[in-house]
């Protein structure tokens, strides 16, 4: 989201236009804020939680404390159309989100499989020792049998088909988030007795588990890879992730090669060592699934609306951008106009706009991170045009980026050049430097991008901008309606207003 790699980029070379802010929002006492509701809305789903409404909370906590040092606040939305010079980008996000929706499910069946895998191993450690050896046998008989094959075959064949019907379902709007099937909380003790299977259903039951593991590796080696870095899901590169899983795949592996083996200690009395990495296993995946069904579960149409109803009774304007209006875009707008001191926001498509952004307004243990758009042009020695381009070399959601150009480079032959056009002639015969794209494809890319960083949207009126007045007794209303009361608290700190466990608690515990 935002230019590629501009913010590291200046800290790296022109560390000067960084400003940070150490006593946070006290140094923006008096100045108005437009914050890019959309985006702090979806920072705040995401955050890891039991509550289906904790943004409703973390809203009323910001709101608190912004009225709490004076900092005037309004707050706009992304309009409902999606801009179509974003198309490329919507579609590589609807595939990324693809591919993590498929590792999710995944991971939740591989922690299925490891949780039946632990009872059933807990049962074989309460077998007398005869019985041990004879499911053992049984296990490796029927690990050996070529049916097994036929069954792993036709396994494949059917989580293909769930992952066809995947993709047509994310590419479905979704307008209400689907209630999750709970997972299988890990077992901190032995559960209660329960009625002792027979030896061929055991091995059976073993048998199958090891199958499904099979089925499940195959699809994890089926999965296509997304070009470019792109994330699967939301803070977390496909790469980081498809390492983790296979990691995680390989050391399952070799569980299984101990459990297939009817002389291992698994199946002769059972090893101490084995369960523990077994538990491993368990910990990491729960954490895994949970992860991935967090970040799958996006925010709807609900979410945004309850976010608006806790902000109006907190007296913060809400501003819903028009058709494909983006929120920064109508942000940047009504700051450039003079209404406004700052956007807020993690978006730095604001810097090619040109206006001044707060970044880490909601992550309580940094400094506010302040860039003006101007002052950047001004340091890098471009005029409009040329910074305008040099941005969309970097690459942003409207442009694609040129492989193996860097920022450093890309500055070098702007100053030079003073244009894209001059950049593709001057590195036509460098293959180092390859376009993704037909040169022709490539430049109507640029100029679309170049006509929406130039063409902001009228800002609202100024009696539209009129601050609204708050009612705190709504606002309690608000948050008992959605169970939240509870952290209504009269004086908190902002660490803790911002604090990433909303109800203080251990989830974890009991």
């Amino acid at each position: 989201m935002g230019v590629q790699g501009f913010t590291p980029f200046l800290q790296k070379f022109f560390p000067d236009v960084l400003k940070l802010f150490p006593n946070r929002l006290e140094a923006l006492r008096g100045k108005t804020i437009v914050i890019d509701g959309t985006l702090i809305t979806q920072r705040f789903h995401y955050i890891e939680n039991e509550s289906p409404h904790q943004h409703v909370a973390r809203w009323y906590n910001l709101a608190r404390q912004l009225r709490k040092y004076e900092v005037n606040t309004i707050c706009v939305f992304d309009g409902k159309q999606r801009n179509e010079a974003k198309a490329n980008e919507a579609q590589r996000r609807r595939k990324a989100m693809e591919l993590a929706r498929t590792r999710g499910s995944l991971e939740e069946e591989r922690f299925q499989r490891l949780h039946s895998l632990s009872e059933s191993l807990l049962q074989l450690r309460d077998a007398a020792a005869q019985t041990r050896s004879e499911i053992g046998q049984a296990l490796k008989a029927s690990t050996d049998d070529t049916s097994s094959q036929v069954l792993l075959d036709q396994k494949v064949d059917e989580l293909r088909e769930i992952s066809a019907q995947t993709t047509e379902e994310v590419a479905a709007p979704q307008e209400e988030a689907k209630q999750d099937t709970p997972l299988t909380p890990i077992p901190e003790a032995a559960a209660p007795e329960k009625a002792e299977m027979n030896i061929a259903q055991l091995a059976e039951q073993l048998n199958l588990l090891h199958l499904n593991y099979k089925a499940t590796t195959a699809k994890l080696a089926s999965i296509p890879a997304l070009q470019d870095g792109v994330s699967a899901i939301p803070g977390e590169t496909t790469q980081t992730m498809t390492k983790t899983q296979y990691q995680l795949t390989c050391e399952e592996g070799k569980l299984w090669e101990y459990v297939a083996n009817a002389q291992n200690s698994l199946l002769s009395g059972g090893s101490d060592v084995t369960q523990q990495e077994l538990d491993s296993m368990l910990n990491r995946s729960y954490a895994m699934t949970t992860s991935f069904r967090r970040r799958n579960n996006t925010p709807t149409s609900t979410t945004y609306s309850e976010s608006k109803e806790i902000l109006g009774a907190m007296g913060i304007l809400c501003i819903d951008a028009t058709g494909a209006v983006e929120g920064e875009a109508l942000a940047s707008s009504i700051v450039l106009s003079g209404h406004a001191d700052y956007v807020a926001t993690e978006d730095t498509d604001v810097l090619a706009y040109g206006a001044p952004m707060i970044r880490n307004l909601t992550g309580y243990e940094d400094p506010l991170l302040v860039i003006s758009g101007t002052e950047v042009r001004e340091t890098l020695e471009l005029d409009q045009s040329a910074y305008l381009d040099f941005v969309l070399l970097l690459g942003t959601d409207f442009s694609q980026r040129i492989k193996n150009l860097g920022p450093v480079k890309a500055l070098s032959l702007i100053k030079e050049h003073k244009s894209i056009e001059g950049v593709l002639d001057s590195i036509a015969n460098q293959p180092r430097y390859t376009l993704k794209l037909p040169r022709d494809a490539y430049l109507a890319q640029v100029n679309i991008a170049r006509e929406v960083f130039r063409t902001l949207p009228p800002p609202p009126s100024p009696e539209s901008l009129q601050k609204l007045e708050a009612d705190d007794d709504l606002a309690k209303e608000i948050l008992a309606k959605y169970a939240v009361e509870r952290y209504a608290i009269d004086d908190i700190a902002e660490s803790e207003a911002l604090a990433g466990n909303l109800f203080s608690d251990n989830p974890a515990a009991g």
